[in-house]
């Protein structure tokens, strides 16, 4: 079903560009080509290449509709006219798998079966450990998927296990200071927190707090809900001065 979905839309994009070029030729009064594939694409023709035709053909009332610039233009070098076409990497079959098989996780996830969707992004995570090397970012979002499954379902020492290896993967990819990072530090503070290791949660947030301000900026929605959290941990420790 994947590979006819691909070939539907490769189709489609090679009937849109027929469409173009009769478009164009029909507005140049010139005939259009059939195209069957990307190779009889026609290359541009140049001004210098119509003047140089309108000479031969000694057409000087043609020549004489074409602009200053442009008759100028034969006066300089010819250059072969040329189309350059943007490559894009190839989508693959196994690309397509993993992102049929991350939707059904986090649909499970949303759901609440959170065993199934562990099982789910346990094998992305194989596979782009073996794609990528176990140090890509995409490795890092994965261990931070497993570990929000792990939380939810109060697999709190796996759930901590699991932020700190994204945390780290995502420190090796984008650095101390990116809005991952800030996330899954948050993720290790609400853990340590439900393990009722106070003090480790607190520094944990206020990790989190320093990147998502220096990232995201003062005002944004998610300081403000560390900054919450914070004054939660302050009051519940009997810190009352510091919670105000």
């Amino acid at each position: 079903r994947l590979v006819a979905l691909q070939l539907d839309d490769d189709y489609f994009i090679e009937e849109m560009k027929v469409a173009i070029d009769e478009k164009v030729h029909s507005l140049t009064k010139r005939p259009s080509p059939k195209l069957t594939n990307h190779s009889q694409l026609p290359t541009s023709v140049t001004f210098e290449e119509e003047e140089e035709k309108l000479w031969k053909e000694k057409k000087p009332n043609e020549l004489q509709r074409l602009s200053p610039p442009q008759k100028r233009s034969l006066d300089k070098p010819k250059r072969p006219a040329t189309i350059t076409r943007a490559k894009s990497a190839p989508t693959t079959l196994s690309q397509h798998a993993d992102e049929a098989l991350t939707n059904l996780a986090e649909d499970c996830m949303k759901r609440g079966d959170y065993s199934t969707a562990i099982s789910m992004y346990q094998s992305i995570l194989k596979e782009q450990e073996a794609t990528y090397g176990k140090g890509h970012y995409t490795v890092g979002d994965c261990l931070h998927k497993i570990g929000e499954c792990c939380l939810r379902s109060s697999q709190l020492d796996r759930a901590l296990s699991c932020f700190e290896e994204a945390y780290s993967v995502k420190v090796s990819a984008f650095g101390s200071y990116h809005v991952s990072v800030g996330a899954s530090l948050e993720k290790i503070g609400e853990s340590l927190l439900r393990l009722n290791k106070v003090n480790d949660a607190h520094d944990a947030f206020r990790n989190s707090l320093r990147v998502k301000q220096k990232v995201l900026g003062l005002e944004h929605g998610s300081v403000a809900d560390l900054q919450s959290q914070l004054g939660w941990i302050y009051f519940h420790t009997g810190e009352l001065m510091a919670s105000q």
